[in-house]
């Protein structure tokens, strides 16, 4: 169903919509991330279904069988919060176990028509990883988390390399991650209790800062989602 104006308001159409609350098939609990690759494809993280699924662009239906379940083995999830396409061979999804205090990556395989676990990483490192984001470039994976306030990067292997640098400032619950596509690979990240974003180079040295606790235009107040697009 289309609303021309509808809860979106100021002329922002819904043009379609998928999935309705429920534990079955394509069905949706509490989905709370959601990631769309090169060719279209979407991701979510069903985080209380403690499942990741997959839906194709154009019939807005899932092609595969809903992966995970809720667990501690390879292949389960505890409320996951976070899926990211991934460009590291081998691999096409990363996801953020929140709840096992882990990174599970992920292999979609096209020809069998169903989605695989590739490895984990981090349950001695992790306290709540609530995002996950993967350096196109390098393949290095860097993950917010919020319990530790630290970003934490991580190579293709999943091998530690290092921390984000802070320096002047302590993050507070960081919550959301991402890296830009045009060749600096530039990090930027949701400081969700200090009420702004930061913004780091591929090696994690300290650029800057924008926002700051308020309503007014270029303020925040415990922003969570970030998504930089380059024009």
């Amino acid at each position: 169903m289309a609303y021309p104006y509808g809860p979106f308001g100021n002329g922002v159409k819904c043009i379609a919509q998928f999935g309705q609350q429920g534990f079955r098939g394509d069905d949706l609990y509490w989905p709370w991330y959601i990631d769309i690759s090169n060719t279209g494809d979407i991701a979510i993280a069903d985080t209380d279904n403690s499942r990741i699924q997959v839906f194709q662009p154009k019939q807005l239906t899932s092609n595969f069988p809903p992966f995970g379940g809720r667990g501690v083995d390879e292949g389960q999830f505890n409320c996951p919060r976070s899926v990211k396409f991934s460009s590291i061979p081998g691999t096409n999804l990363a996801v953020a176990d929140t709840g096992n205090r882990r990174i599970s990556m992920l292999r979609i395989n096209f020809k069998l028509g169903k989605i695989e676990h590739v490895f984990s990483f981090g349950q001695t490192i992790f306290s709540e990883p609530s995002d996950v984001a993967v350096d196109r470039r390098s393949g290095n994976i860097i993950v917010a988390d919020s319990g530790l306030n630290r970003v934490i990067i991580h190579d293709k292997y999943g091998r530690h390399i290092g921390d984000l640098e802070q320096r002047g400032f302590q993050f507070s619950g960081p919550s959301s991650v991402t890296v830009t596509h045009d060749g600096k690979s530039d990090i930027y990240v949701s400081d969700t209790g200090n009420h702004c974003v930061r913004r780091f180079t591929c090696n994690g040295d300290y650029v800057g800062v924008f926002g700051g606790l308020g309503n007014s235009d270029g303020q925040f107040d415990t922003p969570r989602g970030l998504l930089i697009t380059i024009l």
